[in-house]
């Protein structure tokens, strides 16, 4: 009941309000009285609250000598609620298209190609959006911390865009470093499952930076924290082809020395055997 009643309140009913027209849904048709023992409302208070209730459209009075009240739908009482609520969205999402339009016009300084986000709901977000504007490759080390945290539902949507992006014949290579502790039991399933869609991933022990580059344009790279930060990863959003480039030479490197990750997984099972001897 508690919750339901935080979520009445929520929704824009005050407490009293909640809590008359909780009852009236869980009881049926009462009187002011009724209303007020049942909900624990002040009889002095409880017919001011219905008053309201009625101007809200929540419930009505049923016609005749006594006054009995009656709780209305609450797919009709709440339908003015949730189309105000569709109208902001769609008014916000119109807003943001415009606003991207304006923001990715070509009458930019150099800083407005440089982002650095500490957020990691906007570093997903902006991770994703990246992948979705590119063309022709992705090329990424990976190392820990991650922006999803653990949330089953972001990483479950990078996968869909990277499959989407595979699909697409786009060009997608990781080089990963060796989990350790708890990333192990999600990071090797995720390799995974990318290789299947058709990612080639290797594995060194250390990469040296957390770093993606999109089609030789975009980088999105990991800025390290000092120890006293609020926050546990920040990535800064350049776009800059050269850069791009210069990071591109620095993965090719690398990608020389990285093992397959099939090399990989052969050695780690022999060192388990060789344990259990």
């Amino acid at each position: 009941m508690e919750k339901i009643l935080a979520k009445l309140k929520n929704s824009g009913l005050q407490e009293y309000e909640s809590k008359a027209y909780y009852t009236l849904v869980t009881y049926g048709n009462l009187t002011a009285k009724e209303i007020s023992n049942k909900a624990e409302i002040p009889l002095t208070k409880v017919y001011a609250t219905l008053i309201k209730l009625i101007d809200k459209g929540f419930c009505i009075r049923i016609p005749g000598n006594k006054k009995i009240y009656k709780a209305l739908q609450p797919t009709v009482a709440f339908s003015p609620v949730v189309n105000e609520i569709k109208d902001k969205q769609s008014n916000i999402e119109q807003m943001v298209l415009e606003l991207e339009d304006i923001y990715k016009s070509d009458n930019k300084i150099i800083d407005d190609y440089i982002e650095v986000l500490t957020n990691n709901d906007q570093i997903h977000e902006k991770y994703v959006s990246l992948k979705n504007a590119a063309e022709h490759e992705l090329i990424a080390f990976v190392k820990p911390p991650f922006a999803h945290e653990g949330n089953k539902s972001k990483l479950e949507r990078q996968e869909e865009v990277d499959s989407d992006k595979l699909e697409m014949g786009i060009i997608s290579k990781a080089i990963y470093e060796i989990p350790k502790g708890e990333n192990i039991s999600f990071l090797i399933p995720h390799i995974q499952r990318s290789i299947k869609a058709g990612e080639e991933a290797k594995m060194l022990e250390e990469v040296p930076i957390k770093l993606h580059i999109f089609d030789e344009r975009f980088v999105l790279m990991a800025l390290k924290n000092s120890d006293n930060s609020n926050t546990k990863l920040t990535m800064i959003s350049i776009e800059h082809p050269d850069l791009a480039k210069a990071h591109k030479i620095l993965f090719d490197y690398m990608w020389q020395k990285a093992i397959p990750f099939k090399d990989y997984q052969n050695s780690e099972k022999n060192k388990r055997k060789e344990k259990a001897l």
